[in-house]
Protein backbone atom coordinates (compact mmCIF):
# COMPACT_ATOMS: atom_id res chain seq x y z
CA UNK A 1 0.00 0.00 0.00
CA UNK A 2 1.42 3.42 -0.98
CA UNK A 3 1.71 6.20 1.58
CA UNK A 4 -1.07 8.23 -0.04
CA UNK A 5 -3.43 5.25 -0.11
CA UNK A 6 -2.65 4.57 3.53
CA UNK A 7 -3.47 8.22 4.27
CA UNK A 8 -6.76 7.87 2.40
CA UNK A 9 -7.70 4.86 4.56
CA UNK A 10 -7.05 6.89 7.70
CA UNK A 11 -8.98 9.89 6.31
CA UNK A 12 -12.01 7.71 5.52
CA UNK A 13 -11.84 6.11 8.97
CA UNK A 14 -11.85 9.54 10.65
CA UNK A 15 -14.79 10.78 8.56
CA UNK A 16 -16.80 7.68 9.42
CA UNK A 17 -15.86 7.97 13.09
CA UNK A 18 -17.38 11.47 13.00
CA UNK A 19 -20.68 9.98 11.85
CA UNK A 20 -20.50 10.25 8.04
CA UNK A 21 -21.37 7.13 5.99
CA UNK A 22 -18.86 8.35 3.37
CA UNK A 23 -19.47 5.34 1.09
CA UNK A 24 -19.61 7.08 -2.30
CA UNK A 25 -16.81 9.62 -1.58
CA UNK A 26 -14.56 6.82 -0.36
CA UNK A 27 -15.06 4.91 -3.62
CA UNK A 28 -14.48 8.07 -5.67
CA UNK A 29 -11.33 9.05 -3.78
CA UNK A 30 -10.01 5.51 -4.22
CA UNK A 31 -10.23 6.04 -7.98
CA UNK A 32 -8.49 9.42 -7.61
CA UNK A 33 -5.65 7.73 -5.75
CA UNK A 34 -5.50 5.17 -8.58
CA UNK A 35 -4.73 8.10 -10.91
CA UNK A 36 -2.06 9.48 -8.57
CA UNK A 37 -0.39 6.07 -8.42
CA UNK A 38 -0.51 5.63 -12.20
CA UNK A 39 1.14 9.04 -12.59
CA UNK A 40 3.75 8.25 -9.94
CA UNK A 41 2.66 11.30 -7.96
CA UNK A 42 3.62 11.39 -4.30
CA UNK A 43 1.47 14.45 -3.56
CA UNK A 44 -1.88 15.87 -4.60
CA UNK A 45 -1.66 18.62 -7.22
CA UNK A 46 -4.41 20.88 -8.48
CA UNK A 47 -3.68 19.83 -12.07
CA UNK A 48 -4.16 16.12 -11.30
CA UNK A 49 -7.27 16.85 -9.23
CA UNK A 50 -8.80 18.80 -12.12
CA UNK A 51 -7.86 16.13 -14.64
CA UNK A 52 -9.54 13.42 -12.56
CA UNK A 53 -12.62 15.51 -11.71
CA UNK A 54 -13.31 16.37 -15.37
CA UNK A 55 -12.91 12.84 -16.78
CA UNK A 56 -14.82 11.76 -18.82
CA UNK A 57 -15.25 15.14 -20.47
CA UNK A 58 -18.85 14.40 -21.52
CA UNK A 59 -20.11 14.46 -17.94
CA UNK A 60 -21.80 17.74 -16.99
CA UNK A 61 -19.81 20.36 -15.07
CA UNK A 62 -22.07 19.97 -12.03
CA UNK A 63 -20.76 16.44 -11.59
CA UNK A 64 -17.17 17.69 -12.04
CA UNK A 65 -17.70 20.11 -9.16
CA UNK A 66 -18.91 17.41 -6.82
CA UNK A 67 -15.90 15.24 -7.63
CA UNK A 68 -13.45 18.12 -7.13
CA UNK A 69 -15.04 19.00 -3.79
CA UNK A 70 -14.43 15.41 -2.63
CA UNK A 71 -10.75 15.75 -3.56
CA UNK A 72 -10.54 19.15 -1.85
CA UNK A 73 -11.59 17.67 1.50
CA UNK A 74 -8.98 14.93 1.21
CA UNK A 75 -6.36 17.46 0.07
CA UNK A 76 -6.91 19.58 3.19
CA UNK A 77 -6.23 16.49 5.30
CA UNK A 78 -3.10 15.68 3.29
CA UNK A 79 -1.87 19.29 3.41
CA UNK A 80 -1.80 19.16 7.20
CA UNK A 81 0.41 16.06 6.96
CA UNK A 82 2.66 17.53 4.25
CA UNK A 83 2.30 21.05 2.87
CA UNK A 84 3.50 19.90 -0.56
CA UNK A 85 -0.02 18.56 -1.11
CA UNK A 86 -1.96 21.27 -2.98
CA UNK A 87 -5.56 22.15 -2.05
CA UNK A 88 -7.56 22.89 -5.24
CA UNK A 89 -9.00 26.41 -4.85
CA UNK A 90 -12.73 26.72 -4.24
CA UNK A 91 -14.76 27.95 -7.19
CA UNK A 92 -12.75 26.24 -9.93
CA UNK A 93 -15.79 24.11 -10.66
CA UNK A 94 -19.33 24.48 -9.36
CA UNK A 95 -20.70 21.66 -7.24
CA UNK A 96 -24.41 20.86 -7.40
CA UNK A 97 -26.89 20.18 -4.68
CA UNK A 98 -28.34 16.71 -4.42
CA UNK A 99 -31.97 16.51 -5.49
CA UNK A 100 -34.39 15.09 -2.97
CA UNK A 101 -35.91 12.75 -5.54
CA UNK A 102 -33.07 11.34 -7.65
CA UNK A 103 -33.32 10.95 -11.39
CA UNK A 104 -32.90 7.21 -12.01
CA UNK A 105 -31.82 5.48 -15.20
CA UNK A 106 -32.42 1.83 -15.95
CA UNK A 107 -31.17 -0.03 -19.04
CA UNK A 108 -33.81 -2.54 -20.22
CA UNK A 109 -32.00 -5.43 -21.81
CA UNK A 110 -34.15 -7.40 -24.23
CA UNK A 111 -33.14 -10.48 -26.12
CA UNK A 112 -35.28 -10.42 -29.25
CA UNK A 113 -37.31 -13.55 -28.59
CA UNK A 114 -37.50 -13.16 -24.79
CA UNK A 115 -39.85 -10.19 -25.02
CA UNK A 116 -42.25 -11.40 -22.37
CA UNK A 117 -39.66 -11.73 -19.59
CA UNK A 118 -37.98 -8.45 -20.51
CA UNK A 119 -41.30 -6.59 -20.51
CA UNK A 120 -42.10 -7.95 -17.06
CA UNK A 121 -38.73 -6.83 -15.72
CA UNK A 122 -39.19 -3.36 -17.24
CA UNK A 123 -42.76 -3.09 -16.01
CA UNK A 124 -41.68 -4.11 -12.51
CA UNK A 125 -39.06 -1.32 -12.51
CA UNK A 126 -41.49 1.26 -13.91
CA UNK A 127 -44.21 0.37 -11.43
CA UNK A 128 -41.83 0.67 -8.50
CA UNK A 129 -40.37 3.95 -9.76
CA UNK A 130 -43.86 5.42 -10.09
CA UNK A 131 -44.81 4.22 -6.61
CA UNK A 132 -41.75 5.89 -5.09
CA UNK A 133 -42.07 9.10 -7.10
CA UNK A 134 -38.82 8.72 -9.02
CA UNK A 135 -38.25 9.62 -12.63
CA UNK A 136 -37.26 6.53 -14.59
CA UNK A 137 -35.61 6.62 -18.01
CA UNK A 138 -34.98 3.41 -19.93
CA UNK A 139 -33.83 2.33 -23.36
CA UNK A 140 -34.15 -0.87 -25.37
CA UNK A 141 -30.82 -2.28 -26.56
CA UNK A 142 -32.60 -4.65 -28.96
CA UNK A 143 -30.30 -7.54 -28.10
CA UNK A 144 -27.18 -5.55 -29.11
CA UNK A 145 -24.25 -5.14 -26.72
CA UNK A 146 -22.93 -2.24 -28.80
CA UNK A 147 -26.27 -0.43 -28.58
CA UNK A 148 -26.44 -1.11 -24.85
CA UNK A 149 -22.95 0.36 -24.34
CA UNK A 150 -23.92 3.40 -26.39
CA UNK A 151 -27.05 3.86 -24.29
CA UNK A 152 -25.04 3.77 -21.07
CA UNK A 153 -22.58 6.34 -22.44
CA UNK A 154 -25.52 8.56 -23.33
CA UNK A 155 -26.85 8.33 -19.78
CA UNK A 156 -23.41 9.16 -18.38
CA UNK A 157 -23.33 12.25 -20.60
CA UNK A 158 -26.74 13.28 -19.28
CA UNK A 159 -25.45 13.04 -15.72
CA UNK A 160 -28.04 10.67 -14.30
CA UNK A 161 -27.83 9.90 -10.59
CA UNK A 162 -27.83 6.09 -10.81
CA UNK A 163 -27.90 3.33 -13.41
CA UNK A 164 -29.65 -0.03 -13.25
CA UNK A 165 -28.05 -2.21 -15.90
CA UNK A 166 -28.65 -5.82 -17.01
CA UNK A 167 -25.45 -6.31 -19.09
CA UNK A 168 -26.10 -8.40 -22.19
CA UNK A 169 -22.55 -9.81 -22.08
CA UNK A 170 -20.23 -10.22 -19.13
CA UNK A 171 -17.16 -8.59 -20.74
CA UNK A 172 -18.41 -6.24 -23.45
CA UNK A 173 -20.19 -3.91 -21.01
CA UNK A 174 -17.33 -3.57 -18.51
CA UNK A 175 -15.76 -0.45 -20.14
CA UNK A 176 -18.96 1.59 -19.82
CA UNK A 177 -19.44 0.40 -16.23
CA UNK A 178 -15.94 1.72 -15.49
CA UNK A 179 -16.82 4.99 -17.28
CA UNK A 180 -19.88 5.39 -15.07
CA UNK A 181 -17.78 4.66 -12.00
CA UNK A 182 -15.23 7.29 -13.00
CA UNK A 183 -18.07 9.78 -13.56
CA UNK A 184 -19.22 9.21 -9.97
CA UNK A 185 -22.46 7.49 -11.04
CA UNK A 186 -23.32 4.36 -9.01
CA UNK A 187 -24.20 1.32 -11.14
CA UNK A 188 -26.46 -1.49 -9.94
CA UNK A 189 -26.34 -4.62 -12.09
CA UNK A 190 -29.64 -6.49 -12.31
CA UNK A 191 -30.47 -9.89 -13.81
CA UNK A 192 -26.96 -10.38 -15.21
CA UNK A 193 -23.50 -9.89 -13.78
CA UNK A 194 -20.13 -9.13 -15.40
CA UNK A 195 -16.76 -10.89 -15.25
CA UNK A 196 -15.26 -10.26 -11.81
CA UNK A 197 -11.71 -10.42 -13.14
CA UNK A 198 -12.54 -7.23 -15.07
CA UNK A 199 -14.88 -5.37 -12.70
CA UNK A 200 -15.68 -6.02 -9.05
CA UNK A 201 -18.81 -5.21 -7.01
CA UNK A 202 -18.14 -2.71 -4.25
CA UNK A 203 -15.33 -1.18 -6.27
CA UNK A 204 -16.44 -0.69 -9.88
CA UNK A 205 -20.19 -1.06 -9.37
CA UNK A 206 -22.32 -1.22 -6.26
CA UNK A 207 -23.80 -4.72 -6.40
CA UNK A 208 -25.38 -7.44 -8.55
CA UNK A 209 -29.07 -8.11 -7.90
CA UNK A 210 -30.24 -11.35 -9.43
CA UNK A 211 -30.40 -15.10 -9.35
CA UNK A 212 -27.59 -17.51 -8.56
CA UNK A 213 -27.23 -18.90 -12.08
CA UNK A 214 -24.72 -21.55 -11.05
CA UNK A 215 -27.22 -22.82 -8.50
CA UNK A 216 -29.96 -22.88 -11.15
CA UNK A 217 -27.90 -25.19 -13.35
CA UNK A 218 -26.93 -27.29 -10.34
CA UNK A 219 -30.55 -27.74 -9.19
CA UNK A 220 -31.65 -28.85 -12.66
CA UNK A 221 -28.79 -31.37 -12.86
CA UNK A 222 -29.52 -32.74 -9.40
CA UNK A 223 -33.18 -33.26 -10.34
CA UNK A 224 -32.12 -34.98 -13.58
CA UNK A 225 -29.76 -37.37 -11.81
CA UNK A 226 -32.58 -38.45 -9.47
CA UNK A 227 -35.29 -38.68 -12.14
CA UNK A 228 -33.53 -39.72 -15.36
CA UNK A 229 -34.88 -43.29 -15.40
CA UNK A 230 -32.04 -44.49 -17.59
CA UNK A 231 -31.83 -41.39 -19.80
CA UNK A 232 -28.20 -40.31 -19.58
CA UNK A 233 -27.04 -38.94 -22.98
CA UNK A 234 -27.45 -35.18 -22.87
CA UNK A 235 -27.63 -32.39 -25.42
CA UNK A 236 -27.10 -28.94 -23.92
CA UNK A 237 -28.53 -25.84 -25.61
CA UNK A 238 -26.81 -22.81 -24.11
CA UNK A 239 -27.83 -19.15 -23.89
CA UNK A 240 -26.07 -16.18 -25.45
CA UNK A 241 -22.31 -16.71 -25.69
CA UNK A 242 -20.51 -14.55 -23.14
CA UNK A 243 -23.57 -13.83 -20.97
CA UNK A 244 -23.38 -14.60 -17.27
CA UNK A 245 -26.58 -16.73 -17.23
CA UNK A 246 -25.21 -18.93 -20.02
CA UNK A 247 -21.76 -19.22 -18.47
CA UNK A 248 -23.02 -19.98 -14.97
CA UNK A 249 -25.96 -22.22 -15.85
CA UNK A 250 -23.55 -24.31 -17.89
CA UNK A 251 -21.03 -24.48 -15.05
CA UNK A 252 -23.59 -25.47 -12.40
CA UNK A 253 -25.12 -28.20 -14.57
CA UNK A 254 -21.89 -29.52 -16.10
CA UNK A 255 -20.11 -29.79 -12.76
CA UNK A 256 -22.83 -32.08 -11.38
CA UNK A 257 -22.98 -34.19 -14.54
CA UNK A 258 -19.20 -34.62 -14.70
CA UNK A 259 -19.23 -35.82 -11.09
CA UNK A 260 -22.00 -38.37 -11.74
CA UNK A 261 -20.95 -41.68 -13.35
CA UNK A 262 -22.96 -42.81 -16.37
CA UNK A 263 -24.11 -39.38 -17.58
CA UNK A 264 -22.56 -37.81 -20.69
CA UNK A 265 -23.01 -34.46 -22.40
CA UNK A 266 -22.73 -35.49 -26.06
CA UNK A 267 -23.07 -32.00 -27.57
CA UNK A 268 -23.39 -28.38 -26.46
CA UNK A 269 -24.18 -25.32 -28.59
CA UNK A 270 -25.59 -21.79 -28.13
CA UNK A 271 -29.24 -21.12 -28.94
CA UNK A 272 -28.82 -17.42 -28.07
CA UNK A 273 -31.83 -17.43 -25.69
CA UNK A 274 -34.13 -17.41 -28.73
CA UNK A 275 -37.03 -19.75 -29.54
CA UNK A 276 -36.23 -20.04 -33.26
CA UNK A 277 -32.48 -20.42 -32.72
CA UNK A 278 -33.22 -23.03 -30.04
CA UNK A 279 -35.36 -24.92 -32.56
CA UNK A 280 -32.63 -24.79 -35.21
CA UNK A 281 -29.91 -25.96 -32.82
CA UNK A 282 -32.11 -28.77 -31.50
CA UNK A 283 -32.86 -29.93 -35.07
CA UNK A 284 -29.16 -30.06 -35.89
CA UNK A 285 -28.05 -31.78 -32.69
CA UNK A 286 -30.76 -34.46 -32.54
CA UNK A 287 -29.89 -35.39 -36.12
CA UNK A 288 -26.18 -35.54 -35.27
CA UNK A 289 -26.84 -37.48 -32.02
CA UNK A 290 -29.96 -39.64 -32.54
CA UNK A 291 -29.17 -41.59 -29.36
CA UNK A 292 -29.42 -38.47 -27.16
CA UNK A 293 -32.34 -38.81 -24.76
CA UNK A 294 -32.01 -35.69 -22.59
CA UNK A 295 -31.93 -32.01 -23.58
CA UNK A 296 -30.86 -29.45 -20.99
CA UNK A 297 -31.83 -25.96 -22.12
CA UNK A 298 -30.75 -22.65 -20.55
CA UNK A 299 -34.14 -20.93 -21.04
CA UNK A 300 -37.80 -21.85 -21.58
CA UNK A 301 -37.98 -19.87 -24.83
CA UNK A 302 -35.40 -22.20 -26.37
CA UNK A 303 -37.18 -25.17 -24.78
CA UNK A 304 -40.32 -24.31 -26.75
CA UNK A 305 -38.23 -24.35 -29.92
CA UNK A 306 -36.63 -27.68 -28.96
CA UNK A 307 -40.06 -29.24 -28.35
CA UNK A 308 -41.12 -28.17 -31.86
CA UNK A 309 -37.93 -29.68 -33.31
CA UNK A 310 -38.47 -33.00 -31.51
CA UNK A 311 -42.07 -33.25 -32.61
CA UNK A 312 -41.11 -32.46 -36.21
CA UNK A 313 -38.58 -35.29 -36.02
CA UNK A 314 -41.26 -37.73 -34.84
CA UNK A 315 -39.99 -37.87 -31.24
CA UNK A 316 -42.17 -37.39 -28.17
CA UNK A 317 -40.87 -34.71 -25.77
CA UNK A 318 -41.00 -36.02 -22.21
CA UNK A 319 -41.08 -39.67 -23.30
CA UNK A 320 -38.46 -40.28 -25.99
CA UNK A 321 -36.41 -37.29 -24.86
CA UNK A 322 -36.47 -35.78 -21.35
CA UNK A 323 -36.33 -31.97 -21.32
CA UNK A 324 -35.12 -29.85 -18.41
CA UNK A 325 -34.91 -26.07 -18.48
CA UNK A 326 -34.52 -22.77 -16.63
CA UNK A 327 -36.76 -19.69 -16.28
CA UNK A 328 -40.31 -20.51 -15.17
CA UNK A 329 -42.31 -18.95 -18.00
CA UNK A 330 -45.99 -19.91 -18.12
CA UNK A 331 -45.47 -21.83 -21.39
CA UNK A 332 -42.68 -23.81 -19.78
CA UNK A 333 -44.61 -24.68 -16.63
CA UNK A 334 -47.57 -25.64 -18.82
CA UNK A 335 -45.14 -27.91 -20.65
CA UNK A 336 -44.53 -29.75 -17.37
CA UNK A 337 -48.28 -30.15 -16.87
CA UNK A 338 -48.57 -31.48 -20.45
CA UNK A 339 -45.80 -33.99 -19.79
CA UNK A 340 -43.36 -32.51 -22.32
CA UNK A 341 -40.88 -31.00 -19.83
CA UNK A 342 -39.53 -32.75 -16.76
CA UNK A 343 -38.45 -29.84 -14.55
CA UNK A 344 -37.66 -26.13 -14.62
CA UNK A 345 -35.66 -24.02 -12.20
CA UNK A 346 -37.33 -20.62 -12.11
CA UNK A 347 -35.53 -17.30 -12.56
CA UNK A 348 -37.56 -14.34 -11.32
CA UNK A 349 -37.76 -11.28 -13.63
CA UNK A 350 -39.34 -9.07 -10.94
CA UNK A 351 -36.58 -6.69 -9.84
CA UNK A 352 -38.39 -3.42 -9.14
CA UNK A 353 -39.08 -3.52 -5.38
CA UNK A 354 -35.74 -5.10 -4.49
CA UNK A 355 -33.73 -2.83 -6.82
CA UNK A 356 -35.22 0.41 -5.54
CA UNK A 357 -34.94 -0.67 -1.91
CA UNK A 358 -31.24 -1.32 -2.46
CA UNK A 359 -30.88 2.08 -4.12
CA UNK A 360 -32.49 3.79 -1.12
CA UNK A 361 -30.20 1.89 1.26
CA UNK A 362 -27.21 3.02 -0.78
CA UNK A 363 -28.39 6.64 -0.74
CA UNK A 364 -28.78 6.39 3.04
CA UNK A 365 -25.15 5.31 3.36
CA UNK A 366 -25.82 1.71 4.33
CA UNK A 367 -23.30 -1.00 3.48
CA UNK A 368 -24.46 -2.89 0.37
CA UNK A 369 -23.40 -6.55 -0.08
CA UNK A 370 -21.74 -7.42 -3.41
CA UNK A 371 -24.47 -9.93 -4.35
CA UNK A 372 -28.17 -9.70 -3.51
CA UNK A 373 -29.90 -12.93 -4.40
CA UNK A 374 -33.36 -13.33 -5.87
CA UNK A 375 -34.91 -16.56 -4.60
CA UNK A 376 -36.12 -18.85 -7.40
CA UNK A 377 -38.97 -21.36 -7.51
CA UNK A 378 -38.44 -24.93 -8.76
CA UNK A 379 -41.15 -26.59 -10.86
CA UNK A 380 -41.80 -30.25 -11.63
CA UNK A 381 -44.81 -32.56 -11.85
CA UNK A 382 -45.33 -32.35 -8.09
CA UNK A 383 -46.23 -28.63 -8.08
CA UNK A 384 -46.63 -27.35 -11.66
CA UNK A 385 -50.44 -27.16 -11.61
CA UNK A 386 -50.49 -25.44 -8.26
CA UNK A 387 -47.73 -22.98 -9.21
CA UNK A 388 -48.81 -22.17 -12.78
CA UNK A 389 -50.45 -18.90 -11.73
CA UNK A 390 -47.18 -17.67 -10.18
CA UNK A 391 -45.17 -18.34 -13.35
CA UNK A 392 -44.49 -15.36 -15.59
Amino acid sequence: MTAIRDSLARYVAVRRALGASFYEPALALGHFVDLLEREGAEFITTDLALRWATTPVLVERATWGRRLSQVRGFARWMNVIDSRNQIPPAGLLTARRRRNAPHIYTEQEIDLLMTQAAQLRSQSMQDEAAKRGHKLVFTDAGGSSAKQASDVNSMIAQGVDAIFLPPREDKALVPVIISARDAGIPVFLIDRDVAHNMAKPGRDYVTFIGSDFVEEGRRVAQWLVKNANGKTRIIEIEGTVGSSPANDRKKGFDDVIKATPGFTIVASQSGDFSRDKGRQVAETLIQAHPDANVIYIHADEMAMGAIAALEAAGKKPGKDVLIVSVDGEKDGVQGIIDGKIGAICGCSPFFGPRAFSVLMDYAAGKQIPPFIKNEDQFYDASNAKMMLASAF
